[in-house]
């Protein structure tokens, strides 16, 4: 690329790594290494004979031993990962919300709640004249959506189900108090005026 380059400067200005509109991680990268058996898909831990998967989000600490290990003979990499993601699709715990979305925020909610959930959007009536939809959609792992529906932003509100509702307002609260800590001080105590009184 060196010996490409005629003016640095302007090189490192334009340059952009290709960032690709809709993406997977699990689906678009391991699982097109699982279909090659010479590429390593997955990284799994034996307990009694029986493989364990974990997802790389409850990973919390990696130390590499000296000990070697070697993979027994029989085993079918891509079998495994293929019955693994069957029983990930299968077993998924997944929660159905109605949200009320600007339709410009619909490529952030893509980005926030995966490819797989963003397909099973529903939309419930035809959009208003600014732009926002009412739809259904079915989210993996509720005890996430109160953070995903957040990270969307103002641009999306979700409707049912209330319980869910009202626990993304409480997180909201919270967020809203520790940002006012931030800007008027912990300990700054707001000035409450004296009440008048008629006559005094």
């Amino acid at each position: 690329m060196a010996r490409n380059m005629s003016d640095y400067a302007a090189t490192c200005r334009s340059f952009q790594l290709p960032t690709p509109a809709r993406f997977n991680w699990a689906f678009d990268t391991f699982d097109a290494w699982a279909r090659d058996p010479a590429k390593l898909a997955l990284l799994w831990v034996a307990a009694d004979g029986q493989p364990r998967t974990y997802r790389v989000s409850r990973v919390s600490r990696v130390e590499p031993l000296d000990d070697p290990f070697d993979r027994p003979g029989d085993f079918d990499l891509a079998a495994f990962w293929a019955e693994a993601s069957a029983a990930y699709e299968r077993d998924t715990p997944r929660v159905t919300v109605v949200l009320w979305i600007a339709r410009d925020r619909l490529d952030r909610l893509r980005g926030v709640i995966g490819e797989r959930p963003f397909d099973t959007i529903e939309r419930l009536d035809a959009p208003d004249p600014d732009g926002w939809l009412r739809i259904r959609v079915k989210l993996d792992w509720p005890s996430e959506a109160t953070t995903q529906i957040l990270a969307v932003g103002p641009g999306c509100e979700l409707l049912e189900p209330e319980p869910l509702r009202e626990r993304i307002a409480e997180e909201a609260h919270r967020l809203a108090a520790r940002y006012d800590e931030r800007q008027t001080g912990p300990t700054e105590a707001v000035p409450v005026a004296e009440p008048s009184v008629a006559g005094r």
